[in-house]
């Protein structure tokens, strides 16, 4: 029986009390890998059993019997970028079943373009169900690093086969060139100059530090556009402009970075993954991740608030386990130690809380495993 049996067991015994114990507000599934069994039953506890454990539970709750994750707050639909998420994470907790099971369906389901990338999104209520084609890079970059990862771990060369094709798709495709360098376009249509007057636009979010590190290290022609410097740059010129932070949309046409048109000039659903990105890569600028980390500053009830860029003014509550957790992976990257008990106590809320909780668990394993 491999850790992951065993962190499952612990998880799912530790959920099933939680459910079973009674409380006045709405039900939370939720479990922490450090009580999850009696003490006479429990092995050494080990930072990446909390990944482990807490994809024993996701699984069971987001992950269909086919391979599909269900974003269940929007529309039941699918997307690369939880197929992603949730390759990495089957890879992280030695869950080669889970992996296999997950690749499948994506390779069925989203591999429909004439190149190697995913198209987006998949509807169970539409047919075909996928009525988009285009692609996510970021979907691209994690499905990318799981393969890459799965390759490394369980040794079958076919993965970084289909890494480096994807690579190879999103340098050809998905790049574009701009005042600070080479930058991922978001997806290969419709954010490029020539298909937008505030061209090229980026996501921020999409550079997954520790992905474009672990791939540039394998694939040659992913290391030299250098992308980790630009989103470096990109974010450290936003940091002494008047905005401070950066929205979830950005447009470089002018040179600077500012908010793109047509989008809320919001730090919210997407940009709150950057500085989690940022303290899990390889180079950590304390000064940069101390500028982004203050939306957790806010103190108030809700605890984090996407902010309005403009003007500096929280405008929405940011609610869930995954958000604080990230709050976690800040504080122990910038002291080297503090309490991460929002990060390591896992609960199933929203299919995107419970992810960015379990990617917040993997950054602190992987980078930071004496805040455990």
């Amino acid at each position: 029986m491999n850790r992951f049996h065993v962190a499952s067991a612990m998880f799912m015994l530790a959920a099933s009390s939680a459910m079973a114990s009674p409380d006045k507000g709405p039900r939370v599934l939720s479990a922490d890998a450090s009580t999850a069994a009696p003490a006479s039953q429990q092995t050494t506890v080990q930072p990446s059993d909390y990944v482990t454990g807490a994809w024993s539970l996701y699984r069971s709750v987001f992950m269909t019997p086919e391979g599909r994750i269900v974003d269940r707050e929007n529309g039941l639909v699918s997307h690369s970028e939880g197929q992603g998420y949730g390759m990495l994470i089957a890879v992280a907790s030695d869950d080669q079943p889970g992996f296999e099971t997950l690749w499948s369906w994506t390779e069925r389901q989203l591999k429909v373009r004439d190149d190697n990338l995913a198209a987006w999104k998949w509807d169970p209520t539409k047919t075909p169900h996928v009525t988009d084609m285009n692609n996510a890079t970021d979907g691209d970059l994690l499905i990318a690093w799981a393969l890459l990862r799965a390759y490394r771990k369980w040794g079958i060369r076919e993965y970084l086969r289909e890494s480096q094709a994807i690579v190879g798709d999103i340098v050809r495709h998905a790049t574009a060139d701009s005042p600070l360098g080479k930058v991922l376009l978001p997806g290969v249509q419709g954010f490029a100059a020539v298909d937008r007057s505030d061209g090229p636009v980026v996501n921020l979010s999409y550079w997954i530090f520790p992905a474009i590190a672990e791939l540039g290290e394998a694939m040659p022609d992913l290391r030299d556009l250098h992308l980790e410097q630009s989103g470096i740059a990109m974010l450290k010129r936003i940091a002494t402009s008047k905005e401070k932070l950066p929205s979830d949309w950005t447009s470089l046409a002018g040179g600077n970075p500012e908010p793109a048109d047509g989008f809320s000039p919001t730090f919210g659903y997407n940009a709150v993954r950057i500085p989690l990105y940022l303290a899990w890569g390889p180079d950590v600028d304390p000064k940069l991740l101390r500028s982004l980390g203050k939306p957790w500053s806010n103190e108030g009830e809700a605890g984090l608030a996407a902010v309005d860029v403009t003007t500096g003014k929280y405008t929405e509550p940011m609610i869930g386990t995954g958000y604080e957790a990230i709050r976690d992976v800040i504080s122990c990257s910038l002291t080297g130690n503090g309490s991460i008990r929002r990060a390591k106590r896992f609960e199933i809320s929203t299919y995107f809380s419970s992810t960015l909780q379990i990617l917040s668990l993997m950054a602190l394993s992987e980078r930071y495993p004496q805040c455990f």
